[in-house]
């Protein structure tokens, strides 16, 4: 079964800016123009500036992980809120600040610069600004792993450095909890690297795979996932043997157009797909 959420049934505004499924919960959170949306698979609540007057304005911007491993939603000021089951804990307002792919608050900031290891981990990030293409995240407790368009780092704390070369419009994607592979957007070649063993190899989507030219690489950063929307069928996109492996999820009855995110119900495999 097909439904459309918009203006006509429950969304204050239409835009999509992102999608984050709570596993915990089984609903799914929407982040628009006109606020922060929880759905439950039959009725949608509204958080705003009305009800949550901590937020500066309506323009959420989307859903981050923290460095204390919550969920926020963050408004277009900078402003976030974490996610608490069904409702926004307001009481955790407070500014965010980018810190590889983790959001730091403005209250934790201070505490987590005086520790040395943290500190040596926010360093190491710097030594990678201004390349091409960097993005930078901590992979886990111990690890900072920085990647270009043209490089690799790994800090943990010791530096290794591994010369890639991805021509083109690179896509990073976390496809396991091992492995970091990027990808050209368009011929699905690129690298998987291997953050325990520290080696690279070159990975491609199979030659028996043909990417449309309207196809979709999106990684859902919270969960983990890295999807491929290709023509109508939605892939979960893995590291195998023989290198990416698209496996079919769904297959669509209509794709809309300007799609923004994706989210899949693990369990129930039903597809959210976020517009613009």
């Amino acid at each position: 079964m097909n439904r459309v959420l918009n203006t006509d049934n429950g969304l204050p505004q239409n835009t999509i800016n992102d999608l984050y499924f709570d596993k915990a919960t089984g609903f799914l959170w929407i982040a628009t123009e006109g606020g922060a949306i929880l759905y439950n698979g039959v009725s949608t609540k509204i958080f705003d500036i009305t009800n949550i007057p901590s937020f500066k304005m309506a323009r959420m911007s989307g859903f981050r992980l923290t460095a204390d491993s919550n969920v926020v939603v963050i408004d277009r000021s900078g402003i976030g809120m974490r996610i608490n089951g069904n409702g926004i804990d307001t009481s955790y307002a407070a500014n965010y600040t980018i810190e590889g792919n983790r959001f730091i608050s403005s209250l934790q900031l201070p505490e987590l610069k005086n520790n040395i290891p943290f500190k040596k981990r926010l360093d190491s990030l710097d030594q990678i600004a201004g390349e091409p293409g960097s993005v930078s995240y901590f992979f886990d407790k111990h690890t900072t792993l920085g990647i270009s368009f043209k490089t690799i780092y790994l800090f943990e704390p010791t530096v290794y450095k591994i010369n890639i070369n991805t021509p083109g419009d690179p896509i990073f994607i976390k496809v396991n909890k091992n492995c970091v592979a990027i990808l050209n957007r368009h011929t699905g070649k690129g690298y998987c690297f291997d953050i325990h063993k520290k080696t690279v190899v070159p990975v491609e989507i199979p030659a028996t795979f043909t990417l449309a030219k309207n196809a979709i690489i999106y990684t859902d950063e919270l969960l983990q996932t890295a999807y491929l929307l290709n023509e109508k069928k939605l892939y979960a996109l893995s590291i195998g043997e023989h290198g990416i492996e698209p496996q079919l999820i769904a297959e669509l009855p209509q794709i809309p157009q300007n799609i923004s995110c994706i989210s899949v119900h693990p369990k129930k495999n039903q597809v959210y797909l976020g517009k613009l």
